[in-house]
């Protein structure tokens, strides 16, 4: 005789699933005996909402540049050589920042203890009493001079007169000026 293995056809289900399958059925049946009545009537709001036109049109553009950068043909590029240009500084340029280094450096660096201390002296003394009646006294008359009112002035007439040197005079004054 041979060996040959046994193969159940129509094997019986384990107890795990008979007990999966009974709490399905019950559950099925609370389903179908539910009372809807009990439930508050409310909308329904959707969430999940559609992209505009714009954001469709722009992810589109996005995509379109993808497809032409990945695409994009190298060989129809020409070639070329780059020249990079490292400007030097100019000697003033250099020196203007080496004294300023040097300045920064010195401030830095100062050492205050080799200060010697000062008094400090106000030499901006107040004028004395008789200056300040003087400049009051002048601002008076200022104020006078500019608040006369000429209305109060009597009319005059001026007569001029120029008196001509007699014969005397003249000969004397030959005489001086001949001497």
């Amino acid at each position: 005789m041979r060996h040959v293995e046994t193969q159940e056809k129509n094997p019986l289900p384990d107890k795990e699933i008979i007990e999966d399958e009974k709490k399905h059925l019950s559950l099925l049946s609370s389903i179908s005996q539910f009372d809807k009545a009990g439930l508050k009537p409310t909308e329904t709001q959707e969430k999940s909402v559609l992209p505009s036109a714009e954001t469709i049109q722009g992810e589109k553009t996005e995509q379109e540049l993808k497809e032409g950068i990945s695409n994009f043909d190298k060989k129809a590029l020409k070639p070329a050589e780059t020249v990079e240009k490292n400007v030097m500084p100019s000697p003033e340029a250099i020196q203007v920042e080496k004294t300023e280094q040097e300045l920064r450096t010195n401030i830095s660096e100062f050492n205050r203890d080799n200060l010697k201390h000062t008094e400090t002296q106000e030499k901006n003394p107040l004028p004395s009493p008789t200056d300040v009646d003087m400049e009051k006294k002048e601002k008076e008359f200022q104020g006078a001079i500019s608040g006369f009112d000429k209305g109060k002035l009597k009319h005059t007439d001026v007569k001029e007169k120029n008196v001509l040197p007699d014969k005397a005079a003249i000969e004397a004054e030959k005489k001086g000026a001949l001497a």
